[in-house]
């Protein structure tokens, strides 16, 4: 069995105030707390926290005004173990109330509602949840305090075979008796009861929290170092990433210049135009009505001589456009003011020049899906016409070539001059198009700032990573990095839960107060268009956005909505499912078996790739087991075409997949694109070129490496300060495709790479916040 690691060492100058906050898990004091968070005055509801009165009176304080959004809390007794044998779920029926309470639950092992009023609507929650009752004060009515009362809250604490069904999942190391726990989440529906008075529900929503690795089955290491103190992406321009291409060459960004730039003849406008029209365009030009326009009789004019007035009017008005209108016997050239997104720009496309034009992006903190929209929005063609061979991380600044259908490369070209933290160049054409998993991996150069490890630690722990490896966990990015748990989308899509699956997406965020008004409003009203004109501007271009498009223009239809989403997103979201039950069973498998390689275990023999791609496997023995190890052993994605092992490892996906409802031997869905085919993956992983160095630094927000773009700008590689008093530690490795880099570093640092964690060690992040990774499944690849 693998030596099980501590994931965190003690640290007590650098504990933030986050972090010594009591938790739900077992890290946390023995005494914890479950936070049940209310609607807030929007729905005329004020929540009374007993707990903070009681706490104040202690320290002789005012207790603290309640917040437009505040809560309630209940400690949980863990040494009563009844008191932790909740169950926690997300109901896939609306009308159904989402309980978190186990149905064999004793009624003593409830928190309660110490007062529901129907008049304030005020709420209180008692400290002892052993022993109290719930009561109504409403219409002088008692609230059910039956264990399957949808108020009840409890800690959950299952182990990997019970529920996976919920939002909250725990591991049990077996042998070792030790569990880690995620917080609670949950949705929980208060039902009052029916009177002549009043027959409505009062809900009360949770917001989701942000995810912790043991959220997603990211738990155990493999290394036996003691892990040290760094901070990941303290800025963005610590995490670089390159794309590796199939013939294993990285992917550089060393030339912004087109390849075909067109030398123009200036067009005199006194030979073209006659002195109205150019005085009539000189105002239009200057006015700020987008509404205005002129028109240009062209009637007797041949085409060559309407082509030289299109030419003058693009080389002289910056700010106007034209077009060529024909009707009613009439011919003119109608000007108007540029629309937003820029001139429309015909398209002279080569017969003998390939249909695609291929160059290398650079972006720096931006979705690659983000950054595609936007570029497609200034040259006005569809979204669909890019494609790329893999998505990388948001938080950092990534470089890899894209492919667009008929797009010049000076049209490209041209984009530098107004896109910010993006720059494209290195144009040629192609005539094949890129798709998912047209690379071979991805090149790394990492700074982890402010590291406390001695020369001795830092070594051993990079020795190991690179003659041993690390478990290859689908990393946090796969799943949407904090606030959306998007392999719960995953499973309503799954199960054709299209009206649940929206409101995943949509629903509130906890922290972010600004995003949650127009995220409450459709939780509230399911209207989109009222939703989506209270969308902050930074949403404009989002997933979100053309979703809520997608709910406006179908009134509600939740499965044509989805489908307005890009093809590769809503793919990610399903795939992200996938990963979390091959998380989960690998956790399940080192804990049980550590490193060692048993019969009945995969190995991949051949992989033949063309139209149809096959992978041919190998069932091990008795006879070979011994002539293998743990870096070749596979473990499949659930998928209709795989093969499974032939031990014990392979029941288990029957029983994880059976909880959420799902058949592992029919993975096929109604929607094409759902179907899941499924892929093989490996247990551990090495990197290949590992190097590292500590560099010494005083500024926190000083490079202390260089991008490509750096580089080309001929700017200066960072000076060592030999004095410095913070270290920092420069790892550079290339991994293959479907590898997170995150993931190395988590076997590096044994700390929680979530940004919910990582976000509390982050006190100098230049302006950045814990958003910047929200919402969408963001990988360092697609694997499927």
């Amino acid at each position: 069995m693998a030596e099980r690691q501590s994931s965190k060492r003690d640290h007590p100058e650098r504990t933030s105030e986050a972090e010594a906050k009591p938790s739900c898990g077992p890290a946390a004091s023995s005494s914890k707390r479950v936070r049940v968070l209310s609607e807030g005055r929007e729905r005329g509801m004020n929540v009374v926290d007993s707990t903070t009165s009681q706490e104040a009176s202690h320290r002789n304080e005012a207790p603290a005004p309640n917040l437009p959004v505040s809560y309630g809390e209940v400690e949980v007794d863990e040494t009563n173990p009844s008191s932790t044998s909740g169950r926690s779920h997300l109901s896939s029926n609306e009308n159904e109330p989402s309980s978190c309470v186990n149905s064999e639950a004793t009624s003593s092992s409830i928190p309660s509602l110490s007062e529901v009023s129907n008049n304030e609507h005020t709420v209180s929650l008692s400290r002892n949840a052993c022993d109290s009752q719930i009561e109504s004060t409403s219409e002088g009515n008692a609230v059910d305090n039956s264990p399957t009362n949808p108020v009840a809250l409890q800690e959950t604490q299952p182990t990997v075979e019970e529920d996976l069904t919920g939002l909250s999942t725990s591991y049990s190391d077996q042998g070792q008796g030790s569990t880690v726990a995620s917080d609670v989440q949950c949705v929980e529906t208060v039902k009052e009861e029916e009177t002549g008075l009043n027959k409505r529900a009062l809900t009360l929503s949770t917001p989701l929290t942000g995810l912790k690795e043991s959220d997603v089955g990211i738990v155990e290491y493999i290394s036996k170092h003691d892990g040290f103190h760094g901070v990941i992406k303290q800025r963005f321009q610590d995490f670089l990433v390159n794309e590796v291409d199939l013939d294993k060459k990285i992917v550089r960004l060393t030339d912004m210049k087109s390849p075909d730039p067109k030398t123009k003849v200036p067009v005199n406008i006194d030979d073209v135009l006659n002195p109205n029209d150019q005085q009539r365009l000189n105002e239009l030009n200057a006015s700020s009505d987008k509404a205005a326009c002129h028109c240009i009789e062209v009637q007797d004019l041949e085409k060559d001589q309407r082509k030289k007035i299109h030419e003058v009017i693009r080389q002289d008005f910056a700010t106007l456009e034209s077009s060529t209108l024909d009707g009613e016997g009439k011919k003119v050239i109608k000007v108007t003011k540029v629309s937003r997104g820029g001139r429309k720009t015909r398209s002279n496309w080569g017969k003998d020049r390939p249909n695609y034009c291929r160059f290398v992006m650079q972006k720096e903190n931006i979705e690659v899906n983000d950054a595609l929209t936007l570029i497609s929005k200034y040259l006005h063609v569809r979204r669909q016409s890019f494609g790329f061979s893999g998505t990388k991380d948001k938080r950092g600044v990534t470089v890899q070539e894209v492919t667009v259908y008929r797009v010049e490369a000076e049209r490209l070209c041209r984009l530098n001059a107004i896109l910010r933290g993006i720059r494209l160049g290195n144009f040629r054409y192609v005539k094949d198009h890129l798709s998912l998993g047209d690379h071979s991996g991805n090149h790394f150069v990492i700074v982890l700032r402010d590291v406390d490890g001695t020369q001795e630690q830092i070594d051993r722990a990079m020795i190991s990573m690179r003659d041993v490896g690390f478990i290859n966990y689908f990393g946090m990015q796969r799943f949407g990095n904090s606030q959306v748990a998007t392999h719960l989308v995953g499973r309503a899509v799954l199960h054709s839960n299209w009206e649940e699956a929206v409101d995943l997406i949509l629903k509130p965020r906890e922290g972010y107060r600004q995003d949650n008004r127009w995220r409450q409003k459709w939780m509230d009203t399911k209207n989109a268009k009222s939703v989506m004109d209270i969308l902050p501007k930074h949403k404009t271009i989002s997933i979100e956005m053309q979703l809520l498009k997608g709910l406006y223009e179908t009134r509600n239809n939740f499965f044509q909505a989805l489908q307005c989403i890009p093809r590769n997103v809503r793919l990610l979201y399903v795939h992200s499912y996938q990963s979390y039950i091959w998380n989960t069973l690998i956790t399940k498998r080192i804990q049980k078996y550590g490193l060692n390689v048993i019969p009945g275990d995969l190995i991949v023999t051949e992989e033949v790739k063309g139209e149809e791609s096959e992978t041919k496997v190998l069932f091990l023995d008795a006879s070979n087991v011994d002539s293998y190890t743990i870096q070749d052993i596979v473990l499949p994605l659930p998928g209709y075409t795989m093969e499974y092992p032939k031990n014990e490892i392979g029941d288990w996906y029957g029983d994880l997949l059976h909880k959420d409802g799902l058949d592992f031997t029919n993975m096929r869905h109604p929607v094409r694109d759902y179907s899941l085919t499924g892929t093989y993956r490996k247990i551990v992983v090495k990197p290949d070129n590992v190097s590292w160095s500590i560099i010494p630094y005083n500024d926190v927000v000083y490079p202390l490496v260089l991008s490509d773009l750096d580089r080309l700008e001929g700017k200066q590689p960072p000076q060592v300060e030999t004095d410095g008093q913070l270290r920092a530690l420069r790892l550079e490795f290339t991994l293959s495709s479907c590898c997170y880099a995150t993931m190395a570093i988590r076997e590096v640092l044994k700390i929680d790479t979530s940004a919910a964690h990582q976000s509390t060690l982050n006190t100098t992040m230049d302006g950045a916040t814990l958003a910047d990774a929200e919402s969408l499944p963001n990988d360092e690849e697609d694997c499927n």
